[in-house]
């Protein structure tokens, strides 16, 4: 098992997803970076769909409750396990007791933690992953929170040896967005367009499986708000 510490900003229980439900108006959720989580439980000798927590941005701390091999995968949060750096894409062995903690991540924001044997937790349309907006799926459809205790599935470890993903393997993310002008955009001032691909943005502490929000300090020419449609 595994006590929740701090559940950090946005912990959530993912898998690959929940399929075949979107006419019903249920999204597949899962895993927001697939690869990264399908190494990861690969490494730490699971199924590709076994459930995992999903880290956004701050990861909090965890303590493991028994002896377990685990792997962190995605964005590197400078994670620590007994304030022992760590890794990722790397597997480890946990004793009862021992404490994983993070921090800021050095890139990108989001990170797996794939334990052995995957989380256990009930499935609901073929699927582990929360569904936060629908309240269900995950940990009671709800990101993961402070005194939680995270069942997992039993784990024989024999013989443990540590496995790291070779470094000329990693995943190269691209650095860059795409934006795509419809038709509304072009409608925009020349000014607002140029703004919008110039300018220096944080990221927003509103931020979810859906979306990311971007601020700039800026007042634009158009002020006309646009109506949210659906994207494939």
């Amino acid at each position: 098992m595994l006590k929740v510490l701090d559940g950090g900003l946005l912990t959530t229980v993912q898998d690959r997803g929940r399929f075949g439900y979107r006419s019903y108006g249920i999204p597949q959720t899962g895993a927001m970076d697939d690869l990264a989580f399908e190494i990861g439980n690969i490494l730490v000798g699971n199924y590709n769909n076994a459930a995992v927590l999903e880290f956004t941005q701050l990861a909090g701390s965890y303590q493991f409750l028994d002896e377990r091999v685990f792997c962190l995968a995605g964005a590197d949060f400078n994670f620590k396990l007994n304030n022992n750096p760590l890794e990722t894409y790397t597997t480890y062995l946990s004793k009862k007791g021992d404490i994983l903690s993070a921090e800021y991540p050095k890139e990108g924001i989001r990170s797996y933690l794939c334990i052995s044997g995957g989380i256990d937790i009930p499935m609901i349309m073929n699927s582990r992953s929360t569904f936060l907006k629908g309240e269900f799926g995950g940990f009671d459809g709800r990101k993961i929170k402070k005194g939680d205790i995270i069942k997992l599935f039993p784990s024989i470890i024999k013989n443990y040896k540590k496995i790291k993903f070779p470094h000329w393997l990693y995943i190269k993310y691209d650095k860059e967005i795409q934006i795509v002008l419809d038709k509304r955009t072009f409608k925009s001032s020349k000014i607002d367009i140029e703004n919008l691909l110039n300018l220096n943005y944080n990221v927003s502490i509103n931020i979810d499986r859906m979306g990311v929000r971007l601020e700039a300090d800026i007042a634009l020419a158009d002020k006309t708000d646009i109506l949210t449609e659906p994207t494939p």
